[in-house]
């Protein structure tokens, strides 16, 4: 029983530095950033690795008529990409923290 109670008391241990080290992770993931440029680089769009989008710039000739078609598949590639981006940092961090065991809600 006492083994029993000792590992108990290492699990807890090893979880409360998981947590902590995932705190880390998510600290670190507010100031990393991503960035995508579609259409030709003329639509450039940046974000955090919590997805928060913190730039987008258009170039001139998108917002001029008969372009609004093109710029909104621009910005719609140009964020899929960045969060796919965002994303893959985030699991290879939380990964590394985990040693790939899948927890729920992660």
């Amino acid at each position: 029983m006492l083994d029993g109670m000792k590992d108990m008391g290492k699990m807890l241990k090893q979880a409360h530095e998981m947590k902590k080290k995932m705190k880390e992770v998510q600290d670190s993931l507010s100031k990393e950033t991503v960035e995508a440029r579609t259409v030709g680089g003329r639509i450039y769009l940046c974000m955090t690795g919590e997805m928060n989008v913190v730039d987008v710039k258009v170039h001139k000739e998108l917002l001029e008529d008969g372009h609004q078609k093109r710029l909104q598949e621009g910005l719609k590639e140009a964020f899929n990409e960045a969060t796919l981006k965002a994303k893959k940092i985030a699991t290879d961090r939380l990964t590394a923290v985990t040693g790939g065991l899948k927890l729920p809600g992660m």
